[in-house]
């Protein structure tokens, strides 16, 4: 008996010790918004958070930081729920996963995209509410410690209204191309 539990003790040991020895990674995120109206490539775009605020039409959507043991999936987003008439809540915005493996000071990613936009109504009586959802999966690359990988997502649609002093406002398309930039280091 005595051994069986030795055995059960070690087990659990070795399980523990395994477990405990899964690298910590810390991601550095930033998802940003441009309006397409600025027609910057990505390469054109500034490479730190001072540059990209100086730009007119870019907004720092979020800026998280989380920490995440190797081969983990960590989650961020910005999204808002809206109140749809007699049909419930909806949540509508970016979501992003970030699942990254490292190996020394290299880093394999896979990222997962979903947006989910709110259009309006469907016309007919039915009065269906109408969603854009994008969704990209399994986006993969590799990269060195420390280095930031610009990821285009494409571009997302809204109708807004423009005001401009001494202008009567306008309701146009707006679109705003997402970009997220990933970094990762493997100091806790």
């Amino acid at each position: 008996m005595n051994h069986i539990l030795t055995s059960a003790f070690a087990a659990l040991a070795f399980c523990v010790t395994a477990f405990a020895a899964e690298p910590t990674v810390v991601v550095h995120t930033k998802l940003i918004e441009i309006n397409s109206a600025n027609r910057l490539t990505i390469t054109e775009l500034p490479k730190d958070a001072a540059g990209l605020l100086s730009k007119k039409g870019v907004n720092v959507l979020t800026f998280p930081e989380v920490k995440s043991r190797s081969g983990e999936s960590k989650e961020f987003s910005t999204t808002r729920d809206i109140e749809v008439a007699d049909r419930g809540k909806f949540q509508i915005g970016v979501t992003i996963s970030v699942r990254p493996t490292v190996d020394g000071n290299r880093f394999r990613y896979s990222v997962d995209f979903n947006s989910t936009d709110f259009e309006g109504f469907a016309s007919d009586p039915s009065k269906t509410p109408i969603f854009n959802i994008r969704k990209i999966t399994d986006m993969k690359g590799e990269c060195d410690g420390g280095k930031e990988v610009w990821l285009d997502l494409g571009e997302r649609f809204a109708e807004q209204v423009v005001e401009e002093t001494g202008k009567p406002d306008t309701e146009q398309l707006i679109r705003r191309r997402l970009i997220v930039v990933i970094r990762f280091d493997n100091k806790a």
